[in-house]
């Protein structure tokens, strides 16, 4: 169990990911003592036909009636874990990757946070957030409009398939082996791969800059072919624009740091999280 001085963690999943992708490095971090929590997504959920079977007809199938979950969808089941373990007197270091950034941000709402609580004569809450490869957006912003200001027109990256109707569907990961997962063995990169699913084109919109309110550490990944080191160093000036300090870190691996990166990755969670 975690410790008064080690906040227990809660991993918010990237795009196409899911908690499985993130075991190795949680088996790290519960071996130096940590609680982690890596919460299954409802939008990393509605399929479970792996993205490697691109022309798969259940990839463009019309969503439910009630449509198809967003990045709120996500955030709530973040915040009902944060919850339950502030209900606990638990502090809680939030870890984003890619996307998981984004999530991460948007489930910190102020009256989850441990500065807030203490005010209120509660113990336990998120006491930071840490950035791998993670989106830091402005509040009002999503990572669609963000990174797709000609709206429709905007084209897809390279490793991602739009399922009809575009961006109104599903997308999925396509090269993930050399995109994702390059900087690992070959057999270990196909199997990650393997494991991505489908998910909804996420356009839900930051509602609370919660980098503001709190500290945030952030991994530069010099070699991530998915989320480039300039675009990674935007963010940061995204959070820093806002009166954010950011604490930054790098390392030379591609996106799955956590993977590949893994006892580093572990290593400095366990540094940004001392001093909490």
């Amino acid at each position: 169990m975690a410790t008064q001085s080690q906040p227990t963690i809660v991993i918010c999943s990237g795009s196409f990911h899911k908690p499985e992708h993130y075991q190795p490095l949680a088996s790290i971090l519960e071996g130096r003592g940590f609680e982690v929590k890596c919460p299954i997504l409802p939008t990393n959920a509605v399929s479970g036909v792996s993205a490697d079977d691109i022309s798969n007809p259940e990839f463009d199938a019309p969503p439910p009636t009630q449509g198809w979950p967003d990045g709120y969808s996500d955030a709530e089941v973040v915040r009902r874990e944060i919850e339950k373990l502030a209900d606990q007197g638990k502090k809680i270091l939030l870890v984003g990757h890619s996307y998981g950034g984004w999530l991460a941000t948007e489930s910190a709402i102020p009256e989850l946070q441990h500065q807030a609580r203490t005010k209120e004569g509660k113990e336990g809450g998120v006491v930071g957030i840490f950035y791998v490869s993670g989106y830091i957006l402005p509040k009002g912003q999503s990572i669609d409009s963000f990174f797709s200001p000609q709206g429709d027109a905007t084209p897809p990256p390279p490793f991602v398939m739009l399922h009809a109707p575009a961006k109104q569907g599903l997308v999925t990961p396509i090269q993930a082996e050399e995109y994702f997962f390059h900087d690992l063995p070959k057999q270990e990169a196909r199997r990650w791969a393997s494991e991505l699913r489908a998910q909804p084109v996420i356009k839900s919109v930051l509602t609370h800059p919660s980098y503001v309110d709190l500290p945030c550490g952030y991994l530069l990944c010099k070699n991530d072919k998915v989320f480039p080191l300039a675009v990674q160093e935007m963010m940061i000036k995204t959070a820093s624009d806002q009166g954010s300090h950011v604490k930054t870190y790098d390392c030379e691996s591609g996106h799955a740091s956590f993977l590949s990166w893994k006892d580093g990755l572990a290593g400095l969670l366990e540094d940004f999280s001392s001093n909490m």
